[in-house]
């Protein structure tokens, strides 16, 4: 069932904020000197996100829940993975009657104050790479390696002149990081939220309530809750200015970050705004072309917005293309500098060598097909015709499930489903920690609902065969051209993993990601020297 207020396909989104954008004066809504557009229009492609699950429960939007098709596989008798009871959350929870709030805050303070005195050791760095834990996943080499930033890193002569920082608690340490990580900066979330939440005032959207009676008119089925786009905003400015102490003691010259709409980047990138440092993100995924949080801004200032960055790295000219295309200027510019991490791959492949001692490997040998399955955070469950076909998969087949880093904690949920249809010939875990490059070179299959991995398997010769709406939308062309096939079926998927007949990918691998190591440092050097630094 379609969620209430929401759309069937990421171009009807995006048409709904073109909409917006060419009827409503967009950029007269002001919380004090902020224009906040880009605040809402996130609010807005969230609430309205089709294929994404995780992402329902907005507090900004009134929404229906999900019903659960025939079409998924939930079963109500399979063994429930609980986790056990902890003694510490136990007690700390018989303890919230008392006034730990207070150390809390001062527990946070202390730790930030240790953040910006090791920042002070380090000095000032002309360039700063701003990553999260969940892009350190992959193991290389027995470290955990940045697959955005590391490569990059690897680029630059004067290994003093960069930082790379992490926002969000890990428990990663330093040491256990490819290249050097002094920290994870933990932000003081409960220092925030007590700030927010103790401030009141007065101020309010100008315009907002204007927007919501426009939005009503053309579609009345949802509403943007007010209070909690204000909170946000509210929570952006006190994080900017940790931020820009954070940006006084390193004094840097150029900032590089993932996924500019995250809710800690977003200030970010104003302050860095502010102190005229220039700000680059980093293409996460390969880009489709109704992808509203890059794609279709129709209604950008001359000035631009605080809350978008100078530069977006696209991964080739048509993520490129499809990023600027409907852009009123450019302001935010994009440029193309290739897949770093997939570069990494082809100049270094011997990084990506698995331990000897891995034993995959070893037992992959005895199989004539291995099939690698995507579970992304787009699915509720799993699709019933996997199952399915992995029931009735050939004796000689061996299936590799790998899960998405954001929903690792399903892996023992997955495997018991599994256990329980007696499918015995998968593996999760390892598939799952693996990196991702070092599995591709071991398989013959790849399915997905429409994972970015799906572009990067071309670059392997392997076939990928897409389920559901979100592939079929996002990569339509790639289907029309047979270069992606669309399965719909259990004997679909068991027939086209039988077939042998791969369709030529050839000249598709070589023109569709930018993989040329020197075109890499090229594009590096520019915005380098754009910051007035010589590398």
């Amino acid at each position: 069932m379609q969620k209430q207020g929401s759309f069937n396909l990421y171009s009807d989104v995006v048409n709904f904020l073109v909409k917006i954008e060419q009827e409503f004066d967009v950029n007269s809504l002001i919380y004090r000197d902020l224009l906040v557009w880009p605040i809402i229009r996130n609010h807005l492609w969230f609430f309205n996100n089709v294929y994404q699950p995780v992402a329902v429960n907005r507090s900004s939007c009134t929404i229906l829940k999900d019903e659960i098709t025939e079409n998924y596989y939930f079963p109500t008798n399979v063994p429930q993975i609980t986790k056990k009871n902890n003694f510490f959350l136990t007690k700390w929870k018989k303890l919230k009657n008392f006034n730990h709030n207070r150390i809390i805050l001062k527990n946070e303070n202390d730790r930030l104050m240790r953040h910006y005195s090791i920042l002070k050791e380090k000095g000032p760095k002309d360039i700063l790479f701003f990553t999260c834990p969940i892009y350190l996943q992959n193991i290389l080499q027995g470290k955990h390696f940045d697959m955005f930033f590391d490569p990059l890193c690897e680029k630059i002569n004067n290994k003093n002149s960069f930082l790379k920082i992490g926002i969000g608690n890990s428990v990663f340490k330093p040491k256990d990081v490819f290249h050097e990580t002094p920290m994870f900066f933990g932000l003081p979330y409960s220092t925030i939220h007590t700030i927010v939440n103790s401030k009141k005032d007065n101020e309010v959207i100008k315009n907002y309530d204007s927007l919501i009676k426009y939005i009503a008119t053309i579609k009345s089925s949802f509403v943007l809750q007010k209070e909690t786009i204000i909170q946000t905003i509210r929570r952006l400015l006190v994080k900017e200015k940790i931020f820009d102490k954070m940006l006084s003691i390193l004094n840097p010259k150029i900032i590089f970050i993932i996924e500019y709409g995250n809710d800690d980047f977003l200030p970010l990138i104003r302050a860095s705004r502010k102190r005229n440092i220039l700000s680059v993100d980093i293409e996460h995924g390969f880009m489709n072309e109704s992808y509203g949080p890059y794609t279709h801004w129709t209604n950008i200032p001359k000035d631009g917005y605080d809350l978008l960055p100078n530069f977006i790295w696209s991964w080739n000219q048509k993520c490129k293309v499809r990023i600027q295309q409907h852009r009123n200027n450019n302001f935010h510019k994009v440029i193309c500098g290739g897949h770093p991490y997939l570069t990494k791959y082809f100049t270094n492949p011997e990084h990506f060598a698995i331990k000897k001692s891995c034993i995959l490997p070893k037992v992959l040998k005895y199989f004539r097909k291995i099939i690698l399955v995507d579970i992304n955070t787009t699915l509720i469950v799993l699709p019933r015709i996997l199952i399915d076909a992995m029931k009735e998969s050939q004796n000689d087949w061996f299936w590799l499930v790998r899960i998405h880093p954001m929903i690792k904690s399903q892996v023992e949920q997955i495997e018991s489903i599994l256990d329980f249809e007696q499918i015995d010939n998968y593996e999760v875990k390892l598939s799952t920690e693996l990196p991702i490059y070092s599995l591709l070179n071991m398989v013959h299959v790849f399915i997905t609902p429409g994972s970015t991995i799906s572009v990067e398997a071309l670059s392997f010769g392997i076939k990928t065969l897409l389920f559901g709406k979100l592939g079929e939308e996002i990569y339509s062309d790639f289907i029309e051209k047979g270069i992606f096939i669309k399965v719909e079926s259990k004997d679909q998927i068991l027939n086209e993993i039988k077939n042998d007949n791969y369709p030529d990918l050839q000249n598709v691998k070589l023109n569709l990601l930018l993989t040329d190591d020197n075109e890499q440092c090229k594009t590096l050097n520019q915005l380098l020297n754009l910051a007035g630094i010589k590398n």
